[in-house]
């Protein structure tokens, strides 16, 4: 898994991002999971877990940051405030194997398109 973007919006529409979770408590779901899948031979379980902050604060930190027109601006920008078009939380299991949180939808939901 790739956590380089960890808390980047990575769906279609929203503005928080998601996190990966790695645990030893293979047995639980967390009632936050969008989706995960349990490596049991292994003894773990990973899920994506969305990351709520404050998306209008940190648009103003990065923009600060990086100026208009450099290529994080260019390439970051739009994901902060519009999520990652075209992707959606659906997308992101369809891999043998990876079983969809049975909340997902209504986690996703909730978490709604702010942060």
């Amino acid at each position: 898994f790739n956590n380089g973007a960890a808390g980047m919006p990575n769906f279609a529409h929203v503005r928080w991002g998601v996190l990966t979770r790695v645990s030893a408590d293979w047995k639980r779901v967390p009632a936050d999971s969008l989706y995960g899948i349990v490596l049991g031979a292994h003894g773990v379980r990973v899920d994506a877990i969305p990351v709520r902050y404050d998306v209008d604060g940190w648009q103003r930190t990065f923009d600060s940051w990086w100026t208009e027109g450099s290529a994080a601006r260019v390439s970051y920008s739009g994901r902060i405030a519009h999520g990652l078009r075209g992707w959606t939380v659906e997308d992101a299991y369809p891999a043998q194997g990876i079983q969809r949180a049975t909340r997902a939808r209504s986690v996703a939901a909730s978490c709604g398109p702010g942060g």
